[in-house]
């Protein structure tokens, strides 16, 4: 009977050890995930496709296209319609986005409807998930809250 304890007791010891191990392989792993998904992210310049599941109309009115850049240093900038916007944001392991001390211009325009659209996803976004050259804005990571493309000038 003892032989049975110490037997089972070294393989409790043995498991424990692997159990550890894989730990600390999965948090360097998504460690290493983390840092690949904020090279996809950060400087780059991201242009608004799609907000609400519908299409962004561009035309001549507009000072410029609706955009985005996340910067190494957690500020971020961003432009809609007519008004440009800057801030902080927070990005964190499980494609978690934090955006906070977001200010604005508030230039009138004729845009309004739109641009309102566009600035509350600083307040309802709360994930995100790259592919390719799409950068996704979602709430509680399912709903697809606004569709953004990189943009690589030349």
């Amino acid at each position: 009977m003892k032989k049975i304890i110490l037997l089972l007791g070294i393989c409790l010891c043995l498991w424990a050890c692997k159990t550890s191990q894989n730990s600390q392989s999965a948090v360097v792993q998504t460690h290493m995930d983390f840092e690949k998904i904020k090279e996809n992210t950060v400087n780059k310049y991201w242009k608004l496709i799609s907000i609400d599941g519908v299409e962004v109309k561009y035309d001549e009115g507009q000072l410029r296209e609706s955009s985005l850049l996340l910067r190494n240093d957690s500020s971020f900038s961003a432009f809609a319609k007519c008004n440009s916007f800057q801030g902080k944001y927070i990005l964190s392991h499980g494609n978690r986005i934090l955006f906070k001390d977001v200010v604005s211009t508030l230039r009138p325009c004729k845009y309004a409807a739109e641009e309102y659209k566009i600035t509350r996803l600083f307040d309802e976004v709360n994930s995100f998930s790259v592919k390719n050259d799409t950068l996704y804005f979602l709430k509680d990571k399912s709903v697809r809250l606004a569709t953004f493309k990189n943009i690589v000038f030349e």
